[in-house]
């Protein structure tokens, strides 16, 4: 399989206000075809629409896992062919189901580059450089009067007959997909949308911009739910539901640079793993034979003689301190990853991400009896004993179906100091017998002077009143309405739609009640590090006010 590590995907669907059922579904996942992300809105009433549009959506991956196509632009006319000949066929089993039929946009990516196609009026954007276009185009009717110049564009976004399509899956007259004849080169940076009418409907294409485009202060799936969020605040009047592709990289360069490092990569791969199998073969040797079935070094052994195994060697020394975290480690269930932050001198310095749904229990370490480890929750913080050798590697190991991974760390100890307790630094502090466990909020929140932004120069008022009250399991910090200085609808557009929809897992927020916003700090999960609350002012260029929480 290749590696998209360049892009991501995440995506959502939401019933909206007003329906009762959700006929919109959506797909994402990896094949010999490429990495595709799919989106389908389905027609024909409650229950006909959901089953084609899920019919849809597990008759194009089953097609593209089965099929292989050396023109990704044929695998996705083929693809919506086989979809449109799953309905009429389901249609004719069960003639109750008569009518039913589903929207579909595609995208593919594959060497570098993204293909795209669809059926019906769903939609993809491309998001690039603070700009928005629309890539595909709808197949509708106020799309034919707009082509005929007989409406503009904006009146077709009000016109009485704009859901009418011409074209969908399921139709025996169905037109094959329109696909772009020439694929997209993405940039560091593409942000690529695809959304059911639900969403393009709803939300007009500037806003949908101001949130794609806000990288720097929302995660992609903050970006997710603040559009989704958004169509359901201007009436939500259909179901919903967005997926965005999104280039951490220009793959290009990836490439280029993959192909400059390839002869140098396969030689560091075979000589470190010789390194470790020399290394623990004279460990064996020097130990007694009655330790040698239980090992450690003879499990890491058996775990580089498995078929299928790859190695990942980390460029640079880690300096760590004896007993503090260097490694933290995040089941990351969203992206079905394995996220790896790396530590040096107690600084982050890389964030390594294994798209492999893995457990932190099936993770294990080489040598093990130098590791302290400490579990909350999906988090696991990575310690060393100050007894290591130095200029020793470290080696984490796990497996994903047929495959085993080996990430291998070069550290070093950075300095001594007095005799450390067998203990990690903790996730988060416990319960004193003093009294409730509560976070530190570093900022002093009362005072404007030391609000920290974005750029870390500019201070900026939090123009908002704040309350800060703690109970022995959670702190809630609410903003409120300042008298003289702002409404409660105030607070709602500049601040609670920028953080309506965070999620973490040691804080949330709420912002249902348009008086107040209410952030809800989970006391056992703070993390050890960077953990900061960021909320956007959207009256201030963009900028954040940030709080910083730290364990007690």
């Amino acid at each position: 399989m290749k590696d998209y590590s360049y892009c991501n995907i995440v995506g959502k669907t939401d019933v909206g206000c007003k329906r009762s059922g959700n006929e919109d579904w959506l797909d994402s996942f990896e094949c010999r075809n490429g990495l595709v992300a799919v989106v389908c809105d389905g027609m024909g009433g409650h229950v006909g629409g959901e089953v084609a549009s899920h019919l849809a959506i597990e008759t194009i991956r089953k097609f593209l896992e089965t099929n292989y196509f050396d023109d990704p632009r044929q695998a996705i006319i083929e693809a919506c062919d086989a979809a449109n000949e799953a309905i009429i066929d389901r249609t004719l089993e069960k003639p109750e189901l008569t009518g039913m039929g589903a929207t579909c946009v595609m995208l593919i990516v594959r060497d570098g580059k993204v293909y795209y196609g669809s059926v019906g009026d769903s939609r993809i954007y491309l998001v690039r450089s603070k700009r928005i276009t629309q890539l595909t185009v709808d197949q509708s009717y106020v799309q034919m009067l707009v082509d005929m110049g007989e409406i503009t564009k904006e009146q077709a976004e009000h016109h009485p007959r704009k859901n009418e399509i011409t074209n969908a899956l399921g139709l025996d007259s169905m037109k094959p997909a329109t696909v772009a004849e020439v694929p997209i080169d993405p940039e560091a940076g593409d942000c690529f949308i695809l959304c059911s009418d639900g969403l393009s409907g709803m939300v007009p294409d500037n806003a949908i911009l101001k949130i794609a485009a806000d990288q720097q202060r929302m995660s992609q799936h903050d970006r997710v739910d603040a559009l989704i969020n958004l169509a359901k605040k201007n009436g939500g009047l259909d179901n919903i539901t967005c997926q965005i592709v999104e280039f951490a990289v220009t793959p290009s360069q990836v490439a280029a640079a993959e192909q400059k490092k390839k002869k140098s990569g396969i030689y560091a791969a075979i000589i470190a793993a010789a390194v470790i199998v020399i290394a623990a073969v004279i460990v064996l040797l020097l130990r007694k034979p009655d330790s040698d079935k239980n090992s450690s070094d003879n499990a890491l052994m058996t775990q580089m003689s498995k078929p299928n195994t790859s190695i990942h060697n980390f460029d640079d020394t880690i300096l760590y301190v004896e007993n503090k975290p260097f490694l933290t480690l995040t089941e990351n269930h969203t992206y079905n990853s394995l996220e790896i932050e790396v530590y040096s001198d107690g600084k982050l310095v890389d964030t390594l991400v294994d798209r492999h749904p893995v457990k932190l229990s099936d993770v294990k370490f080489f040598p093990e009896s130098n590791i302290r480890t400490q579990v909350a929750g999906d988090k696991m913080n990575v310690a060393l004993k100050s007894e290591i050798d130095n200029d020793r590697n470290l080696t984490l190991t796990f497996s994903a179906g047929d495959s085993t991974f080996i990430y291998v760390f070069p550290v070093k100890l950075m300095k001594s100091s007095a005799k450390q307790p067998n203990t990690v630094t903790p996730l988060a502090s416990p319960a004193g017998k003093k009294g409730p466990s509560e976070p530190v909020i570093v900022d002093n929140t009362t005072l404007p002077d030391t609000h920290d932004t974005d750029d870390g120069n500019d201070e900026l008022p939090l123009e908002v009143s704040i309350n800060v009250s703690t109970t022995e399991n959670s702190t809630e910090i609410t903003l409120s309405s300042k008298n003289g200085t702002n409404t409660a609808t105030q607070l709602f557009t500049d601040y609670a739609i920028g953080i309506i929809s965070e999620r973490t897992n040691w804080y949330s927020v709420n912002c249902r009640d348009r008086s107040s916003c209410k952030i809800t700090v989970n006391n056992k999960k703070v993390p050890v590090s960077n953990a900061v609350i960021s909320i956007p002012l959207d009256n201030a260029d963009g900028k954040s006010y940030k709080i910083h929480v730290k364990p007690l």
